[in-house]
This record gives C-alpha cells, sequence and structure tokens, in this order.
C-alpha cells in the first residue's frame, strides 16, 4: 500500500461545507508533519483521491482497496462519459418534460456551435 498517509488531524467545527454537487467540503487541521509526509501532501494536492476517516488508527485489512479500484474505474469513451453526465444533468435539472435524447441533441448542437465559433476564420 504505496503513498498512503495515515496522521492524527481534528475536522474544526466550522470544517465542513456543503457544496452545489451534493458533495461536501471538509478542512482538516494536522499534526506537525514530517517533511516525507508533507511532500505527500503536496504531491496529492490538485488530485482525485481516497480518504478513510476514523477516529481510531485504519488497519489495512480493513480497506477493501479491490471493492474502491472497480468501482470508479471506468472503460467508457470520452463521448459514453459525457452523455451519461448529460443524462444526469437532465434527469436532476430538468423538469423532464423533454425526451432525454432530444435534449441530448440539443447539448451536443450547442457544443458544436461554440467549438466552431472559436475556429478561426477561413
Amino acid at each position: 500500500m504505496n503513498n498512503i498517509l495515515q496522521i492524527p488531524a481534528v475536522i474544526p467545527n466550522c470544517g465542513i461545507k456543503t457544496m452545489s454537487d451534493r458533495g461536501i467540503r471538509i478542512w482538516i487541521d494536522t499534526i506537525e508533519l514530517s517533511p516525507e509526509e508533507m511532500a505527500l501532501v503536496f504531491k496529492m494536492a490538485g488530485k482525485s483521491i481516497f480518504v478513510a476517516i476514523s477516529e481510531t488508527d485504519i488497519n489495512p485489512e480493513d480497506l477493501d482497496i479491490e471493492d474502491i479500484k472497480a468501482e470508479f474505474k471506468t472503460d467508457k469513451s470520452p463521448s459514453q462519459r459525457l452523455r451519461s453526465v448529460t443524462y444526469r444533468y437532465w434527469e436532476l435539472c430538468t423538469n423532464q418534460t423533454e425526451k432525454f435524447d432530444e435534449f441530448y441533441k440539443k447539448q451536443i448542437e450547442k457544443i458544436i456551435v461554440m467549438i466552431k465559433e472559436k475556429l478561426p476564420n477561413s
């Protein structure tokens, strides 16, 4: 289990905020870190990471890493991912009076027009 950092930390009372995408933002305050630990934290900055939170030490045996990896693995093409996220937007952010296929075609057309407008004049 390489590059796993386990350090004591505190979530301050004001350290949790709800986000518009239904996620949450968590701030943590750590104890003083070694240079190696700090380097690992900074190396992870801006990357998608996995977080385990517990009031006691976490044993590696308690973590089912393979299940977590399988859950986040995707073999979808970029166009399949775009269609999936567009469906989720249609599902959550519209009144769904329009069938999804029509909604999707309109959204793709908007993207095409936006990109074409950015093309240099030829």
